[in-house]
């Protein structure tokens, strides 16, 4: 699945929950205007919810983006992708500290 790799980064091809509304709320007949990328659909469909044409839900479409993969997160096209790597990592990181480690760097 790797293609290449970038600043440190795996890319590779990844399918991501879009959500998609158009610039005229109103009427509908604006541009596509993309609210965010996902790796979950619920998280998408959260986001979707009431931000369409009249009120309604926004679209959410599974499409496949070309992406890479830091330990920052995972960006696409320099856009970070909303997805939990991020958090993952760092309570990871912070599981593995002390109590007393975590008082020194103020983290409690």
């Amino acid at each position: 699945m790797s293609i290449e790799f970038f600043h440190g980064g795996e890319v590779t091809t990844k399918n991501l929950f879009v959500v998609k509304t158009n610039s005229d709320t109103c009427e509908g007949r604006g541009s596509t205007v993309i609210l965010g990328y996902f790796t979950d659909r619920g998280k998408a469909k959260s986001v979707a919810r009431g931000r369409g044409v009249f009120g309604s839900d926004a679209d959410v479409v599974l499409e496949a983006h070309r992406t890479v993969f830091t330990e920052r997160g995972i960006f696409l096209l320099g856009e970070q992708i909303n997805c939990d790597v991020v958090e993952d990592v760092r309570e990871r990181a912070l599981a593995k500290l002390t109590k007393e480690e975590k008082d020194a760097l103020g983290l409690t």
